[in-house]
């Protein structure tokens, strides 16, 4: 099976996997899956032309699993480790969103009183807002700052001169609006209501008590040889990124830097009790708008199912040289990570959700084994093309429209692996997709993947 690849084949042989063993949770992960959660790993690296990336599995208060492949750094050929860490961009609002909870839990915040009780040099508004608009994206502040100074902001309350002087743009509660900024101004309520300093409370009453090591504000202009290289894709090829947007004005909002298994061990604070309650309700329970509508978000986490209706609660990430993944499974008590030190990534929760499945298969391989043509349609053209099933892998080629659309005109292969039943994991240049392969008849078999409603290839073969 071919592979894209914009770099020398030994690009990929800098592959680290870690199973921590004992009498542990890891014992329900099979070697064939870490093997194959490896290779998977490796193959979406090469594809997405990514420079790396680590991803991780809790379950329970355990990381059961930790892989990486790439680089940090092309040029050096440093290799990422388990402890790279990455930009966590909006990952970091469920970091902010814990905080809260811990001190709603302790009766330190009321979630439904008016900002301006914890945080009075803000000015007042046109309508009053609380805590909980914050949390939901329902307060009506702006969503990016108009104009930012070229300085490193050393406080929250420098980071509160970003936005503190624009208006509303709706009554609070009544509308949805994506805003780091109101999470920069959610920090501010955890520093008021603590009596720390926000970076401060993060690390003495969250991290240190959940075994989050790696996790800090990423101050650029301090030299960490931790810190991955940061990367953006250029055609087929990747070019280091210089003059770094500066995040010390959102530290809460998306300005921290983590590593994949610190972002699972936030887990530890929901499947252990270190939030639990009424406030372990208000996460994963839906937001409802004034208007009745039902957000689909909690108090920071995004709610739904998986592609195999498991039910999440997650945040995704994105900025510059950054691409970060958090999924939880309440039910399940299971944490799944991913990050990249790229921009990069349409299906990024997709991703995480696959490696979870892949790693957690009771099934071992297909039976499956086949090398024939395919004929299908994608985005309404007639497609013809190729695909080979050795039982666990398989490949397919690309149709010509889809080389346009991911702007990689030499792909002309991807593969896929076996997960269970019919379900596989499609390695892509924009994350991990779930292609469908059922029997339709005694010979026949049709593939199915659906990237986005209406958008959708579908083939027999």
């Amino acid at each position: 099976m071919s592979k894209f690849s914009a770099f020398p084949t030994t690009y990929f042989l800098f592959v680290l996997i870690t199973l921590i063993g004992g009498d542990s949770h890891s014992q329900y992960l099979m070697s064939d899956n870490v093997r194959k959660a490896n290779l998977i790993l490796r193959d979406l690296v090469n594809t997405a032309i990514l420079p790396g990336a680590s991803a991780a599995l809790l379950i329970e208060d355990e990381v059961v699993w930790s892989g990486q492949a790439g680089y940090t750094d092309i040029d050096k050929k440093t290799i990422v480790t388990k402890n790279t860490q990455f930009r966590t961009a909006s990952v970091a609002k469920v970091i902010t969103a814990t905080a809260l909870l811990k001190l709603i839990q302790e009766g330190r915040v009321d979630i439904d009183k008016d900002v301006r009780y914890y945080v009075p040099d803000f000015p007042q508004k046109k309508w009053i807002f609380t805590s909980r608009h914050l949390a939901t994206h329902t307060s009506g502040i702006e969503r990016d700052a108009a104009d930012l100074e070229d300085k490193y902001y050393i406080s929250i309350d420098e980071s509160l001169d970003v936005f503190k002087d624009f208006p509303l743009l709706y009554q609070p509660g009544f509308e949805y609006l994506y805003s780091t900024h109101g999470y920069v101004l959610l920090s501010a309520v955890i520093e008021e209501a603590s009596g720390k300093p926000f970076l401060t409370y993060l690390k003495e009453d969250i991290f240190d008590l959940l075994g989050i090591t790696f996790t800090e504000a990423h101050n650029i202009h301090q030299a960490n040889k931790s810190v991955a290289t940061f990367y953006q894709r250029n055609g087929t090829t990747l070019e280091e990124l210089v003059d770094l947007e500066d995040p010390s004005y959102m530290w809460g909002g998306g300005g921290l830097l983590s590593t994949a298994s610190d972002l699972v061990n936030l887990g530890k604070a929901y499947f252990t009790g270190f939030i639990s309650g009424v406030a372990s309700d208000m996460a994963f329970d839906s937001h409802i708008m004034e208007n009745g509508v039902q957000l689909g978000v909690g108090i920071g986490w995004r709610l739904s199912d998986d592609f195999a209706d498991g039910k999440v609660a997650e945040h995704a990430g994105i900025m510059e040289g950054a691409r970060s993944m958090l999924t939880l499974y309440p039910d399940e008590k299971i944490a799944v990570s991913f990050m990249t030190n790229r921009r990069w990534g349409t299906f990024g929760n997709r991703t995480v959700h696959i490696l979870k499945h892949v790693l957690l298969s009771e099934d071992i391989e297909s039976t499956l084994t086949r090398k024939s043509e395919y004929g299908g349609s994608y985005r309404g053209e007639q497609v013809n093309g190729r695909i080979s099933i050795d039982k666990g892998m398989g490949s397919l080629t690309v149709p010509p429209s889809f080389k346009e659309w991911v702007v990689m005109p030499d792909l002309e292969e991807l593969n896929f692996y076996y997960i269970k039943n019919d379900i596989w994991a499609l390695v892509t240049p924009f994350g991990l997709l779930d292609l469908r392969l059922k029997k339709v008849g005694d010979a026949k078999y049709k593939g199915l993947v659906i990237f986005r409603e209406g958008d959708v290839w579908e083939f027999t073969f």
